[in-house]
């Protein structure tokens, strides 16, 4: 049985019965009473699955990553690197194309001189340095007319 706010009441199956708009299903709640004792039962470690412990443990390292991140945030940079392999056969008014191009991106601290970014990326990449050149790009607007 469905009552709705106007005091008619529907009958048929409440699961397949359409409301009006703004119309609620009541239901009746069941309430059982238990001794106090018998409420709340103590929790030991043994009764949590040892998966449940390893995923909250696993969320609790990620966290703590990602807050300490978000507090040293201020103290780097993001590098994009694109690639020599990005620019070729490449057919259009820029150097490459920018919706297209997978950027490798960096994360350098501010406080690092250019030698040791080009040291790290020469290690990282597997390029000698004097085998690198590196040129300073910054995508253009697209200006509406």
């Amino acid at each position: 049985m469905v009552v709705n706010t106007s005091g008619e009441v529907l009958l048929g199956n409440p699961v397949f019965t359409r409301l009006p708009p703004g119309e609620v299903l009541l239901g009746n709640p069941v309430f059982t009473r238990l001794p106090p004792g018998e409420v709340l039962l103590a929790v030991n470690d043994v009764d949590i699955p040892q998966q449940l412990v390893e995923r909250l443990q696993e969320e609790k390292r990620v966290e703590a990553q990602k807050r300490k991140e978000r507090q040293e945030a201020h103290l780097y940079m993001q590098v994009q690197i694109v690639t020599e392999d990005q620019f070729c056969g490449h057919q259009g008014n820029d150097m490459y194309d920018e919706e297209k191009v997978k950027y490798t991106v960096f994360k350098v601290l501010k406080s690092s001189t250019l030698q040791e970014f080009v040291q790290n990326l020469s290690q990282t990449m597997g390029f000698p340095q004097d085998q690198m050149r590196l040129w300073p790009m910054q995508a253009r607007t697209k200006a509406k007319h």
